[in-house]
């Protein structure tokens, strides 16, 4: 594997939800987080978004009038254009995500969409009440800001560090020979494997593999939820708050268990996984594009399913898996978005779609606390 194309593997695994780095291709490495989940949710509601202030663009027509008086005014007529057909776009695109309001009895509210972290060109052309909701907000809350860290050489050697093992040991130490051999085996088919990689933690090597599912998906990170809002925020100078941090999410995904990071690996190995894994992304992606989320998929991309024959260390990593990946995150991520609103910010919080969904959820739990939560669409 060359050096660059190592480089870009590195950097997307510190990514984690947001693998994009300039100057590394669509054909290099891309990531995305699995969360787990019990069923599919729908959005069966429609909510017509308030009446709020925001900038109104020019009439087409009225552009048109006044653009032989300056070259201001040229400007204007082209940026109308220019957002003309953008909403065309947005409109033949068929994205109808989920937005939820949520409030407090102050009546001070925020807007939260659930993200999916990979997607294609359809992605960059929202529906009008995504659009009314994020102009609203002064700020873009996500679970992390790769930018920033991608831009700071001293913070990503700090994370780079963390995914490599410092005690003198290598993956051959945490896993079976059996399901090493096995990963080594399939990353070279793809001719994806570096020896250096025995160096580093499981979490990079399922980075490896999530790389496998996406390609000739059509679907790249680029076009994640996350990395076009992201831009378009930095874009327009809102603040962007980061909800968690990378530090925090390397930590968590490097506290699994050897046991269940074996697991993991060990559901790439299993006859025409990586076809299975691509194709359930793509389907991941459709139900995104509905407003609907279907997280038995989600919990299929790590974990083994839960029967009566499911057996007891089964069912401990499976509990591992959830309680790290979701429970424990929904938590901290229901008391942001709760601060934000006793704060009076406007802000447009950005996660991980199936953080909503379940009695875990951030929807549940922020109504357990008493704040109103309404689907928008």
């Amino acid at each position: 594997m060359k050096k660059r194309s190592f480089i870009c593997t590195l950097l997307a695994a510190l990514t984690l939800t947001f693998p994009f780095v300039t100057g590394c291709g669509e054909n290099d490495s891309y990531s995305s987080e699995s969360s787990a989940g019990t069923a599919v949710i729908s959005q069966s509601e429609t909510q017509s978004l308030p009446s709020e202030p925001v900038s109104e663009e020019p009439k087409p027509e009225e552009s048109s009038a006044v653009s032989s008086v300056t070259d201001e005014s040229s400007a204007e007529a082209s940026k109308t254009a220019e957002s003309s057909t953008e909403t065309s776009k947005s409109e033949s695109s068929g994205i109808t995500p989920a937005v939820w309001k949520a409030e407090n009895s102050d009546g001070n509210y925020i807007y939260m969409m659930g993200s999916i972290h990979f997607g294609d060109e359809a992605t960059k052309y929202m529906p009008d009440y995504v659009d009314e909701a994020f102009n609203y907000s002064d700020a873009l809350a996500v679970e992390a800001d790769v930018e920033d860290v991608m831009n700071d050489t001293s913070k990503m050697m700090e994370l780079v560090y963390k995914l490599m093992y410092v005690d003198g040991t290598t993956i051959k130490d945490h896993i079976s020979k059996e399901t090493y051999d096995g990963i080594v085996d399939l990353l070279n088919q793809y001719n994806s494997y570096s020896p250096l990689y025995d160096y580093y933690v499981p979490y990079f090597w399922q980075t490896l593999l999530t790389n496998l599912t996406l390609q000739d998906s059509g679907l790249t990170s680029q076009n994640g939820v996350d990395m076009v809002l992201l831009e378009r925020a930095k874009k327009e100078n809102k603040d962007v708050y980061e909800i968690e941090s990378l530090n925090y999410q390397i930590d968590m995904l490097t506290s699994f268990s050897d046991g269940l990071n074996e697991m993991i690996l060990k559901n790439y190995l299993k006859p025409g996984a990586i076809e299975a894994k691509r194709e359930s992304t793509k389907q991941l992606y459709e139900y995104w594009k509905k407003g609907t989320i279907d997280v038995a998929l989600l919990l299929a991309e790590n974990l083994e399913k839960s029967s009566s024959n499911t057996d007891e260390e089964t069912e401990k990593y499976n509990k591992e898996y959830n309680d790290k990946m979701l429970t424990q995150r929904n938590i901290g991520m229901a008391k942001k978005a709760e601060s934000y609103i006793d704060n009076g910010e406007k802000v447009f919080v950005l996660v991980g779609a199936a953080h909503y969904y379940g009695d875990d959820g951030i929807l549940k739990l922020m109504t357990k606390d008493g704040y109103k939560v309404s689907l928008v669409k």
